[in-house]
Order: C-alpha cells, then structure tokens, then sequence
C-alpha cells in the first residue's frame, strides 16, 4: 500500500528533456566547482591534495547513489528511477578517471614506473587503484549492447560494483589522518546496502511454496 502512496510516473518527456539533464548538471557540479577554484586560484595551500580528495570523495559518493536506486526503487515502486543508475555509475568512473590522472600527473610525474612502485609499496594505493581498475570493465560494458550479449553474466560482472565500494572506502579510511567519522559514514551506509542485497538475494533464491486447493 505505501508503494502506491509513493509511486508515481513522470511523463517521458519530463525525464527526458527535464530530470535526465538535471541529473548531469547535479554530477558536473562539482567538476565546474574545481573549474572555478582553480581558475581563481582558491584550490588551498595543496592544489593537487585538494584535487586529489574532491574528485575522489565525489566518485566514492557516486558508486553509493548508484547503488541506492534499487532499494529506492523497490520501496517507492518506481521502476524509471533505474535509468539514472547507468549515469550516475558512469559519472562515478569519470571522477575517479579524474582523481587517477591527478595522482598520475602531478604526484608521479607521467612516470610509469613510480606508479607501479607506489602501487607495490603503498597498501592504501594498491587497494585505490585495484578499484579503479574494476569499475574500466563495468564502464566497458555499460551500454545495452553489452547488456543484451552477456545476458546473466551481465549482473554477475556488474556485482563487482560491491567490491569496488569497499575497497574505495577502505582507500579513503586508509588515507585519513585524523577525522574518520566520513569514512566511517560511507562504511555504514554501504553496510546497510549490502545487507539489503544479501536479503533481496535470499529471498530471490526463496523456493516458491505450491498453493494446495481445499477443494475436493
């Protein structure tokens, strides 16, 4: 009953010429924002530190929203939330696409051989890059083509969106130096969906009980 109460369904037009670009603008807020600030010289006293987190948080950030529009739909009974799950994942990558390129740019220089030794010597920057380098293959396969040709394999590749959740969150509470209480924050909620998947799973699994007729 409360599905009813919540659901409703926009016109196709309005998702397409009015939610739909409102959620690009949402996601590129925070690109025009670093934009801005650095064409005003307002990055801080550490630029690239700056750079660095913002681009990161934001894709971390991302990965959960993305990840929040099942139960969301689920609960409300709105089934067309699910066209900004694909955007907002795709938008998560382009951040951390961004918080890569700083790192490799300004930190390592272009060098690919300091990279690799960060990657070797720095726990915190093995488990960072180990899900940058999980959320490429998702990316790959994001379009309906991809979906279509791998068909059930689809899902189970695009579970790894979990892993990739973790090991981000990890990455950031690895790299705080003081205040773990935003790490601390994403780990809560990304536990909370992950309980929601794990009984979503069970109950997908749940064998369906035959209805036996009283009638004779």
């Amino acid at each position: 009953m409360k599905k009813q109460y919540l659901a409703f369904r926009p016109p196709a037009k309005v998702i397409h010429w009015a939610l739909r670009p409102g959620l690009h603008l949402l996601c590129l807020i925070t690109l025009f924002e670093l934009l801005y600030r650095a064409y005003a010289d307002n990055l801080g006293t550490n630029p690239v530190e700056t750079l660095t987190h913002v681009t990161g948080e934001t894709s971390l950030r991302l990965l959960i929203f993305s990840l929040f529009i099942t139960p969301l739909n689920k609960f409300t009974g709105n089934p067309w939330l699910v066209l900004f799950r694909r955007p907002l994942g795709l938008y998560a990558f382009f951040y951390a696409l961004i918080h890569f390129l700083v790192y490799l740019i300004f930190d390592q220089s272009l060098t690919l051989a300091y990279v690799l030794e960060d990657i070797a010597d720095r726990p915190y920057i093995t488990v960072g890059f180990s899900a940058f380098v999980l959320m490429i293959p998702l990316t790959i396969t994001s379009t309906k083509k991809m979906r279509r040709r791998l068909a059930k394999q689809w899902q189970r590749l695009h579970n790894l969106t979990y892993v990739i959740n973790l090991l981000a969150i990890v990455h950031l509470t690895w790299i705080t130096r003081a205040d773990y209480g935003e790490a601390l924050s994403y780990g809560a909620i990304f536990l909370l969906l992950v309980i929601y998947k794990v009984i979503s799973s069970i109950k997908s699994f749940r064998p369906e009980h035959k209805v036996t007729s009283s009638r004779i």
